[in-house]
């Protein structure tokens, strides 16, 4: 599979405001491999902000993510087309994580169902996942 050339720079936002626009639910898991595959490639920022949910949790992965204090991270284990739990798309997840994730992951079970488990940005710092406003010195 081909991977696009990125910029230096690149902002993958999946946010959320009142109004609930650029929430980003994650979807197929070989789109978000793709996606931090070629952030690497690139060394491409990949910002993370709002309400990342499933799939969209994989971007923590990158070498150039970070995160925004305020974001909320849901967690839950990948299914197949049929909705069915997919042991090895919910192992390939958990291998996209920075290792620290990895363990809280484990360690709250946040991928043994289909419910959600949550994870604010505040929380993925402290787990040494770098933010965003201090990359940018805010």
């Amino acid at each position: 599979m081909r991977r696009p050339a990125i910029a230096a720079i690149i902002v993958l936002s999946c946010s959320i405001s009142a109004s609930a626009s650029n929430f980003d639910a994650g979807g197929r898991l070989g789109d978000y491999l793709d996606l931090v595959a070629s952030a690497n490639a690139g060394e491409a920022r990949v910002e993370i902000t709002g309400v990342c949910a499933s799939a969209c949790t994989m971007k923590l992965g990158a070498r150039g993510a970070c995160v925004h204090a305020d974001t909320r991270l849901l967690f839950h284990a990948a299914r197949d087309a049929d909705g069915r739990f997919d042991r090895l798309g919910t192992l390939m997840m958990l291998r996209e994580y920075p290792r620290r994730i990895r363990a809280w992951a484990k360690s709250r079970r946040a991928l043994d169902s289909q419910n959600f488990t949550a994870m604010s940005g505040a929380e993925a710092i402290g787990l040494g996942v770098p933010d965003c406003d201090v990359r940018r010195g805010r």
